[in-house]
């Protein structure tokens, strides 16, 4: 055996490697964001502690919008009204994400706005009007960026729910 062959040899084993992950899936049976499937495989990418009731977590959606469709490279929220007694206790917020898409590596920005109300939100949510709109309405700017047509959990609570 040569020395240079185990010189070699010694330092690929020395060498710490770390894999990288594509987070770009190049399945050719990946469908493109314009076709019908598309919702119905980003729904299939979520695991079941990201589903509440079939419904998507907006942790959920944040997490497979940067597997599967780009990197999110910006994330703000503008509340437009903060609670108060005089708009019966009414919160407004828009959240605006840009995100650098995988396929065409060209940067989107999109927004949802949503409105809280103190009397339809259940309990412990509406001791905290302001990050519940803000998780709502960047949920929505996620549906609104991925293109598919459900409601996430958060949005789904109601004052219907029981109060603890």
């Amino acid at each position: 055996m040569n020395t240079r062959t185990s010189e070699f040899e010694q330092i690929v084993e020395n060498t710490h490697i770390e894999e990288e992950y594509d987070v770009v899936d190049n399945n050719p049976q990946t469908p493109s964001e314009y076709d019908p499937e598309w919702s119905e495989y980003l729904l299939d990418q979520l695991s079941d502690s990201e589903l509440i009731n079939g419904a998507p977590t907006v942790d959920g959606l944040r997490r497979i919008t940067e597997k599967c469709f780009g990197e999110i490279i910006g994330s703000k929220s503008t509340i437009i009204e903060s609670p108060t007694s005089q708009n019966n206790q009414r919160c407004t917020i828009c959240h605006t994400l840009t995100i650098s898409k995988y396929r065409s590596a060209q940067s989107i920005s999109v927004d949802g706005c949503v409105d809280v109300l103190y009397h339809k939100t259940p309990y412990p949510f509406k001791d905290h009007l302001v990050a519940t709109a803000d998780t709502r309405a960047e949920g929505k700017a996620l549906r609104r960026a991925l293109k598919i047509r459900v409601v996430t959990a958060e949005e789904l609570q109601n004052e219907d729910e029981q109060e603890a």
